[in-house]
């Protein structure tokens, strides 16, 4: 079956693309089950648990938890930084001025 995609009304290209949106999730999701049951089969063929090969919650896709900040603007406390991923341009600024890095530490007690 061809679709003409160039005759059809906006309506209908959009009732269209939410159908395949939905049918890759739904395809993803199928896929997905299929290749971690193999994986788990062929590692007890092994005689290994998924989990001892991967290790346990690892590689899920799950987001881990927030990180407390580590750094805090002295001009604007509100603005802080855990430390982690890109140095934010508060941050860069400051050291641009002269400002160590530690002298923004979050003084904890």
């Amino acid at each position: 079956m061809r679709v003409n995609l160039a005759e059809m009304s906006l309506a209908e290209l959009l009732v269209h693309r939410d159908a395949i949106d939905q049918a890759i999730v739904a395809r993803r999701s199928a896929d997905r089950e299929i290749a971690r049951r193999a994986v788990a089969d062929r590692a007890r063929e092994l005689g290994f648990s998924v989990e001892e090969l991967f290790g346990e919650g690892e590689g899920t896709g799950e987001a881990r938890g927030a990180v407390a900040p580590k750094y805090a603007d002295p001009r604007d406390p509100a603005r802080t930084w855990s430390g982690r991923g890109r140095t934010p341009r508060w941050v860069s600024e400051l050291e641009a001025e002269g400002v160590e890095r530690d002298a923004l530490l979050i003084q904890r007690d």
